[in-house]
C-alpha cells in the first residue's frame, strides 16, 4: 500500500504545498551552507591511522541489531569473537539513518542523509548529482562490484546504483535465473557470497595489480526470516521477546561473517583488505515492533577491520569510547580517509579517522508512524506524529523515561533542529547540483 500509484499521486499533489510551507518557516535551512550544531561532546584526538590503498570489502547484513547492546551474542559466536579481537574496531554506538534498507544503504554509500519523507530518494532521483563511495573509488582506479541477495528493483535501487559507480551489479533476479534457490526475501546468501569470491578470484587472475571494492548484501534476517531448507543452523531456545526464527537467521548470518573473513584469510587478502561489516538497520519485536526509530531498530552492528588502524602488535590504536555516537553517513568518508583519498565535498558525514568534533546524528522511520529523531551526545530526541520524546541515555540507557515535559527548553530546541534537518535534507536532494557546485568552491 505504501507504494501504490494512487497514494504516490496523492502525495505528489500535496508535496509542493507542504514543501512551500516548510520553506517559509525554515528559509535558513534551504541554503547550501546550512549546518546544524556539533554534538554536546568534547572534542577528541585524531586516530593514529596510517592511510594507504588497500582492497575494500563491505558485508552489508540485513536487520542485525548491535549484538552487544541488545544481548544477541549467543546467536553470533563468530561475530562475538571478532568484536573482542584486538584487531577489530566495534562501533558500539552506531546508528542507521533509516529503518528501511534502501534509505539506509543510500546513506552508507553517499555519506548523505536520505530524505526524511517516506518515498526513497534512490527511487525518486536515480540520477541524483552526487558522488558516492564506489564512484570515488572507481575514479581512483578501483574495480567496483555489488552482489546482492535482494531484488534491487525494490524502490528502483538498481537504477540508482547503475548510475553511481558500480562496474557490475548482480542481484536476486539474475541469481534466481541462474538456478540459485530463493528464500523469503531474496536468494541464498551462501551462493551470493560464493559468487562474490568467484568474482574476486577471477579478478586476481587477470588484474592482480588493480585494487577492488566489493559490496555484498545479505537477506536472511529479513522477515519472515526464511532460511534455505539445508541451512546448517541449530534450533535455538525460544525467547518470548525474540522470535526463534530470527535467532536462527542471525546465526546463519554469523556463518556468512565467518565465511567472509576466513575466505579472505585463505586467499592471503585479509591483511591487505579494509573490511566493513555493517547492518542496514536493526530489528524490533515485542514492545518495539513497528516502532521504527526505537533503539533496537536503528542501532545496527558495525565492525571495521582495517590494516590502516593497526599498531605494531596488530591491535587497533583507538579507544572506541573516544568516538561518541557514529552514523551510516560517517562510513563512506571514513573508508576514503583510511585509503588516503579525499571524500567528495557533498558527503556530510565525518571521517572518523581524522579526529575533530562529533556531530549530531539524525534518523527517520517509515509510516504508519511519522518518526524523526536525533542523537546529541547523551541525549536522544524523537518526534512521533508531532509528539516529543526526550531521553537521557546516560541516565536510563533503554529509553524509558520521557523527559520532554520536564525539560521544555531542550525539547523545543531539538524540535526546531529536527524540523530544520527535515527541510534541509529534502532541499539538498532537490538541489543537488547547486549543493555540489557550492561545496566544490
Amino acid at each position: 500500500l505504501e507504494r501504490t500509484p494512487l497514494l504516490r499521486l496523492a502525495s505528489s499533489c500535496l508535496e509542493a504545498q507542504i514543501e512551500d510551507a516548510h520553506g517559509r518557516a525554515h528559509a535558513h535551512a534551504r541554503r547550501p551552507d546550512f549546518r546544524w550544531p556539533a554534538a554536546e561532546l568534547p572534542s577528541r584526538p585524531a586516530w593514529e591511522a596510517e592511510p594507504h590503498p588497500t582492497h575494500v570489502v563491505v558485508l552489508l547484513l540485513e536487520s542485525v541489531m548491535d549484538p552487544v547492546a541488545f544481548d544477541q551474542l549467543e546467536s553470533m559466536p563468530y561475530t562475538h569473537a571478532l568484536i573482542d579481537a584486538p584487531d577489530t574496531l566495534h562501533l558500539d554506538t552506531h546508528y542507521s539513518t533509516w529503518s528501511l534498507t534502501s534509505q539506509a544503504t543510500y546513506s552508507l554509500l553517499s555519506g548523505e542523509y536520505s530524505d526524511p519523507d517516506y518515498a526513497a530518494v534512490v527511487g525518486r532521483k536515480p540520477g541524483l548529482e552526487l558522488e558516492t563511495l564506489p564512484e570515488r573509488l572507481r575514479r581512483a582506479g578501483y574495480a567496483t562490484w555489488f552482489y546482492s541477495s535482494q531484488d534491487l528493483a525494490f524502490d528502483r535501487q538498481h537504477k540508482f546504483y547503475a548510475r553511481h559507480g558500480f562496474d557490475e551489479i548482480l542481484d536476486a533476479p539474475r541469481l534466481a535465473r541462474e538456478g540459485i534457490g530463493s528464500t523469503g526475501w531474496g536468494v541464498d546468501d551462501r551462493e551470493t557470497l560464493r559468487r562474490a569470491f568467484a568474482r574476486i578470484d577471477a579478478h586476481r587472475e587477470g588484474h592482480a595489480s588493480q585494487p577492488f571494492f566489493m559490496l555484498v548484501q545479505t537477506t536472511s534476517a529479513h522477515h519472515p526470516y526464511t532460511l534455505p531448507d539445508d541451512a546448517d543452523v541449530p534450533d535455538l531456545a525460544l525467547d518470548a521477546q525474540r522470535p526463534d526464527k530470527y535467532a536462527r537467521a542471525i546465526r546463519f548470518l554469523d556463518h556468512r561473517v565467518k565465511e567472509l573473513i576466513e575466505g579472505l584469510r585463505s586467499r592471503g587478502l585479509l591483511e591487505d583488505t579494509l573490511v566493513l561489516i555493517v547492518s542496514d538497520h536493526g530489528e524490533g519485536w515485542g514492545e518495539y515492533k513497528g516502532r521504527n526509530v526505537a533503539e533496537p531498530n536503528i542501532r545496527p552492528l558495525a565492525l571495521l577491520r582495517a590494516p590502516q588502524l593497526l599498531g605494531p602488535e596488530g591491535e587497533v590504536r583507538l579507544d572506541p569510547a573516544q568516538l561518541g555516537p557514529t552514523s551510516h553517513v560517517d562510513l563512506a568518508p571514513t573508508v576514503l580517509g583510511l585509503l588516503g583519498l579525499d571524500a567528495p565535498c557533498t558527503m556530510l558525514g565525518r571521517d572518523l579517522s581524522a579526529g575533530g568534533q562529533p556531530e549530531m546524528l539524525f534518523f527517520a522511520g517509515r509510516p504508519p508512524r511519522s518518526q524523526i529523531g536525533l542523537r546529541d551526545g547523551r541525549w536522544r530526541f524523537v518526534l512521533e506524529d508531532g509528539r516529543a520524546e526526550l531521553y537521557d541515555l546516560e541516565r536510563v540507557p533503554d529509553s524509558r523515561e520521557n523527559l520532554a515535559a520536564q525539560m521544555p527548553a531542550k525539547a523545543a530546541r531539538y524540535r526546531h533542529l529536527l524540523e530544520d534537518w527535515s527541510v534541509h535534507t529534502r532541499w539538498r536532494s532537490e538541489h543537488a547540483r547547486q549543493v555540489r557546485a557550492h561545496c566544490a568552491n
